[in-house]
């Protein structure tokens, strides 16, 4: 008698939604109250400490990267209706980074003007008060929307030509 063949799975087990009351109720949770809540502690100081970086002359490619996962980010969210009014910050830091990577291919520098360092402090500001107001499923959503948009060639990608290889 022949054994009946091996059922295959389609998921492996125990990677569904183990208490899917709780996904749902953590989702409506403001961020800083998010389980192990000091990450976004971390990350606004990484994204702070990157503009910092940059206003002081030692801003490298790393820090740059930072820059452009923040306007992302905050892009992301802006879409969502978390200060559609305030998309011109946007749009002035994609020209400040921008213009930033085109600096360190002609210049070999990671350097900033006044009015650079102005915009990056606006994209940080507008980034810290979006970060306030969401919720977890606000950000897990701008971020699926991030990757549908960069899939689309929506977002900021900074080929190595302009950021330099990783150190």
């Amino acid at each position: 008698m022949a054994s009946k063949p091996k059922r295959r799975m389609k998921y492996p087990p125990g990677c569904a939604v183990r208490d899917p009351i709780a996904y749902v109720i953590d989702g409506f949770k403001p961020v800083g109250q998010a389980e192990g809540g000091d990450w976004l502690q971390e990350v606004l100081l990484k994204n702070h400490s990157a503009v910092t970086e940059f206003v002081h002359g030692r801003g490298n490619r790393e820090h740059l990267s930072t820059l452009v996962r923040v306007h992302n980010m905050t892009r992301s969210m802006l879409l969502m209706g978390f200060g559609e009014d305030l998309y011109d910050i946007v749009l002035r830091s994609d020209e400040v980074i921008q213009g930033i990577a085109r600096r360190k291919q002609t210049k070999n520098t990671y350097t900033l003007y006044a009015n650079e360092i102005t915009a990056l402090n606006d994209l940080i500001g507008l980034h810290d008060a979006q970060m306030e107001v969401a919720t977890i499923r606000d950000v897990n959503d701008a971020v699926k929307r991030h990757l549908k948009e960069m899939a689309q060639g929506g977002h900021i990608q900074l080929s190595t030509e302009f950021i330099g290889e990783p150190a």
